[in-house]
């Protein structure tokens, strides 16, 4: 199995402890190192959980795990440009302080046109591992206040 030192990310704690074959009787052995493939897996499924959870507190610095999602922005319009860069802050802050696999991120929100408080997010960064790190964007579409990741 490639070991850590080659360039392989090791699992989250809370991934190990899922049991996604509930209906084998036997356990799979653990599953302790991702390849690229599932590592980008794994941080879009972080970033979808992420952004599906509401920050109970206004703190813009010093986010802890009590303060663990994004900022409510149910009361900013995306059309409007303060706005825009006010949710994209704020999104930046959560994934730098939640996701440290992502190196260097980005986010840019776009509006819908058509869906007032439906928003389009582009997540861009790099692969926090030992090789050299590939490029990675996350589409993630906020509809309703639910948020959906695609990888591309």
């Amino acid at each position: 199995m490639p070991s850590h030192a080659e360039g392989y990310a090791r699992v989250p704690l809370l991934e190990r402890l899922l049991d996604t074959h509930r209906q084998e009787q036997t356990e799979s052995p653990p599953l302790r190192v991702l390849g690229e493939a599932g590592l980008r897996a794994s941080i879009a499924a972080e970033l979808e959980r992420l952004f599906n959870t509401r920050r109970a507190t206004a703190r813009e610095t010093g986010l802890t795990v009590l303060d663990y999602g994004i900022p409510d922005w149910s009361d900013l319009y995306a059309s409007n440009v303060d706005d825009r860069m006010r949710i994209e802050r704020g999104m930046l802050r959560a994934i730098l302080s939640f996701e440290p696999r992502l190196r260097r991120p980005n986010v840019s929100v776009t509006p819908i046109a058509t869906e007032k408080q439906n928003l389009h997010v582009d997540v861009r960064g790099q692969l926090r591992d030992d090789r050299e790190a590939p490029a990675v964007l996350f589409s993630i579409h906020l509809h309703n206040g639910r948020a959906v990741v695609r990888q591309t």
